[in-house]
């Protein structure tokens, strides 16, 4: 279970650092697919996998060689972590429990960065959280 979880926040983590940067951007996260910020190159599917590929490519652009910001491995690991220890802690044996903290920590990561690096909270996600919330009840 601990594996699926870390993994599963691997997974997760990286879609928050892709959503982190587009949200205050006002950048569809359903159009175009990841790219680098310095040569616009777009991102293949084995360079983009969560952790694995940044230690492997030593945090830099396969294309233009230039620095990857650590920031994304760093979420991608903090929410895996995250996801171990929510699923360690909930002491339910209800699957929706466990969904419902894990979500809820998932977005909880997202206005992290979001506000640490933008100073902003996100209104989606805080709707997302009421709305989820309300239906938990």
């Amino acid at each position: 279970m601990i594996l699926i979880l870390f993994l599963l926040g691997l997974v997760i983590g990286s879609f928050l650092g892709a959503l982190s940067y587009r949200l205050p951007r006002n950048i569809s996260i359903s159009k175009g697919r990841s790219v680098c910020p310095n040569c616009k190159h777009i991102i293949t599917w084995h360079d983009n996998i969560p952790l694995l590929s940044y230690i492997l490519l030593f945090g830099k652009c396969r294309n233009c060689k230039k620095h990857i910001s650590i920031r994304y491995p760093l979420i991608e690991l903090f929410t895996a972590l995250g996801f171990i220890i929510v699923g360690s802690t909930i002491q339910s044996s209800n699957f929706f429990d466990l969904f419902y903290y894990l979500i809820v920590f998932a977005i909880l990561v997202l206005v992290f960065v979001v506000d640490f690096e933008e100073q902003i909270i996100p209104d989606e996600a805080t709707f997302v959280v009421i709305v989820l919330s309300l239906f938990y009840l």
